[in-house]
């Protein structure tokens, strides 16, 4: 069940929206191009209309959320900036003394509601609109990514592995408290006073007990003691991640079991924990086509055909020309971008990315000055290049 919307009509009528929100007005431009009304039929399977209370309607949600976006407002300030904000009134369709619901309904609206499969299909529509208002058109776009740094205490290595092994205990006692106590919840809650000689020793004890621990589980299961749940299971698994990534080389290193997808990231002399948000941008409009999220230590060069393929897909759009920094320099996306007669502006790298190796960096590469900008750097891709500025009468580059 929905709230009946609330009508932008009140005493004033819209005298104060015209007179206050000038017409060349983000919002009123926003409001112009795109028509939020599919919002509902998106979203129509996460709304039940015989339970519970009446709920927001979906639409005034997207709005409001759309408006924390471009503002950088927190949950907190959007609610508030919605209270007070003439603009945000107007753009939200609301009368001027028109309630504003409570904070908490941003959150539960972002998670609950609308989710990553259902941001995607609204990101889709509002594309879809801008395409057929000619405010896409693929002539020039950006390829780049940005950290997100998740909401994480990274510990050491010892804290790690323990962290993990008392996840594995807590979940047992939730089947049976005297298994869990008897495999060494108890003792382990009280290891916060154990004082070690060195960090390595407290380490590799910490490391014995997590392997006994998973040799008691094992045979705790073969009695059916405890069952295998599926969030067992997944504890046992981050446990066995924990030891394994204190071996020497170990790639793909787990940082925490609150956010076992997170990962260590680096670009230039930035480094983080968590992920990075993959996007291609319309360098004209600014309006992003195009996102993708992968843990910290994905490379963003391996992102570049996905993302591509995924915007040719969904919205039939090739860019005419494509600019990205020296971390997309693979010789496979330079191949693809001669292939699509896509202009590639990238940055070539000083020399062959180790982490491009075997992807045809040494059969595509041009010589090049460092720091130069390279169109077409591929040896195929820059005869391609040469034949299409021949064909059109254009000098070659």
């Amino acid at each position: 069940m929905l709230k009946p919307k609330s009508p932008q009509e009140s005493f004033f009528g819209s005298y104060l929206y015209d007179r206050i929100v000038p017409v060349d007005h983000l919002l009123r431009q926003v409001n112009q191009v795109v028509d939020f009304s599919f919002a509902g039929q998106i979203l129509k399977d996460r709304y039940n209309p015989s339970i519970g209370r009446p709920a927001e309607d979906p639409e005034f949600m997207l709005r409001l959320y759309l408006l924390q976006y471009i503002y950088g407002d927190s949950d907190r300030n959007v609610i508030e900036n919605a209270r007070l904000n003439l603009a945000y009134k107007y753009f939200l369709g609301l009368a001027v003394d028109a309630e504003i619901p409570d904070y908490t309904t941003i959150s539960y609206f972002r998670a609950q509601r609308l989710g990553e499969e259902k941001f995607r299909a609204v990101l889709d529509q509002i594309v879809r609109q801008c395409i057929d208002k000619g405010l896409v058109k693929g002539n020039r776009q950006i390829i780049d990514s940005t950290p997100i740094r998740a909401n994480i205490t990274v510990s050491s290595i010892t804290g790690l592995v323990r962290k993990c092994r008392e996840n594995v205990l807590k979940t047992i006692a939730k089947q049976d408290a005297r298994v869990a106590k008897r495999l060494g919840l108890k003792d382990l809650e009280n290891a916060e006073s154990v004082k070690f000689a060195s960090t390595q020793e407290g380490l590799q004890q910490e490391v014995e007990a997590a392997g006994e621990l998973l040799d008691s589980v094992t045979a705790e299961f073969k009695t059916k003691k405890i069952r295998p749940t599926e969030e067992l299971q997944k504890d046992l698994g981050l446990l066995e991640k924990a030891v394994a990534d204190r071996e020497e080389g170990a790639k793909d290193k787990l940082l925490s079991p609150v956010d076992p997808d997170a990962r260590h990231g680096k670009k230039t002399s930035t480094t983080w924990p968590g992920y990075r948000a993959h996007i291609i941008i319309e360098e004209e409009t600014g309006i992003i086509t195009g996102v993708g999220t992968t843990p910290a230590n994905a490379t963003d060069g391996s992102q570049l055909k996905p993302m591509l393929k995924e915007q040719e897909k969904v919205h039939s759009l090739i860019p005419q020309e494509l600019t990205a920094d020296r971390a997309y320099d693979w010789g496979d996306n330079l191949e693809s971008l001669a292939f699509n007669n896509t202009f590639a502006n990238i940055a070539l790298t000083k020399q062959v990315n180790p982490r491009s190796a075997g992807k045809g960096s040494d059969n595509y590469r041009e010589r090049h000055r460092p720091g130069t900008v390279a169109h077409h750097t591929s040896c195929r891709a820059k005869l391609r290049q040469i034949h299409i500025h021949r064909l059109h009468g254009q000098q070659t580059p």
